[in-house]
């Protein structure tokens, strides 16, 4: 160093390293983060696939009919599940489901009615949400 201006050079070295150490920082941890909100969303639409699974095997019309409360489905609902996640499950998150299942159309042959699952996990800010639908059809 033999005079002022290879000391400015160190300097200008020296934050232009900072800066990009911070970058790739902020890089990795926004990876990160992405990849935790994906894997939440992934086991929130499981969840919520799960009910339109169980509902598609459903083949009692009444268990779907509003005007049969004591039998309907969906009674009890919204439910709350704890998920696990994580590397080796060090982590929960509660995630509420909540259905419904409305007659959309009915014929002299046909009902069909429209199943909803909202599933929601407040794990994140913002939360995550996610709606299914599903058409389910009864021949009368």
């Amino acid at each position: 160093m033999s005079d002022f201006s290879d000391l400015i050079l160190l300097l200008g070295a020296m934050v232009a390293f900072s800066l990009l150490s911070m970058s790739t920082s902020l890089t990795f941890q926004s990876t990160t983060d992405t990849m935790i909100r994906a894997e939440l969303e992934y086991r929130a639409i499981a969840a919520g696939q799960d009910i339109i699974d169980e509902v598609r095997w459903i083949t009692d019309e009444s268990k779907l009919s509003s005007n049969t409360s004591s039998n309907a489905y969906f009674k009890g609902y919204p439910k709350t599940r704890t998920v696990q996640f994580g590397e080796s499950n060090e982590y929960s998150s509660q995630i509420t489901i909540d259905g419904s299942s409305t007659l959309i159309s009915t014929s002299s042959t046909l009902n069909r009615y429209l199943v909803t699952v909202i599933v929601e996990d407040d794990y994140l800010d913002p939360p995550i949400s996610d709606t299914l639908k599903f058409i389910k059809s009864f021949n009368q």
